[in-house]
């Protein structure tokens, strides 16, 4: 699945609405790694702020172009390829300190798939807030996804 289609899945599992797990093993990872990060950025950052939401769309407009030519650019994946949230945290927080963003200056810095899906995660965030959600609340639902898809949470 797309990273879009993961965080809007995490935000549903969140949110309590009946989700199926996804079968793919590289899915499950990225769904509960996402639902951590969510909760990661909500206990740090707090709520996104409407700013915060608009320069997401912004991001989530950038063309492929945009996205390349940095020296380093941080994608959806780790090392060893499996996919992860902490470019969506990375770039949550880049937000948060910046005075005066410029969506093209992160273009440049991260991978097109994670600009794409950067409104979705910034969406998921404020969605969870919204419904009254504390970052404890979605580390439970956190612990509960990764019992449901792999057994066990460490």
């Amino acid at each position: 699945m797309d990273a879009t289609t993961i965080i809007e899945k995490a935000a549903e599992f969140i949110l309590v609405r009946d989700i199926q797990i996804p079968d793919s093993q590289d899915d499950r990872y990225f769904l509960g790694d996402v639902i951590l990060r969510l909760a990661e950025v909500l206990s740090r950052y707090g709520a996104p702020t409407i700013e915060m939401r608009n320069v997401s769309i912004e991001i989530g407009g950038l063309t492929r172009a945009d996205c390349q030519g940095a020296h380093i650019t941080l994608r959806t994946d780790d090392q060893t390829g499996r996919r992860t949230a902490g470019s969506f945290r990375d770039l949550t927080y880049k937000l948060t300190i910046a005075e005066d963003p410029k969506p093209s200056r992160y273009g440049k810095t991260y991978a097109f798939d994670v600009c794409q899906a950067f409104p979705a995660f910034i969406t998921a965030l404020h969605e969870v807030h919204t419904a009254g959600f504390t970052a404890n609340a979605v580390e439970e639902r956190a612990k509960a996804y990764w019992l449901a898809a792999f057994g066990f949470w460490g």
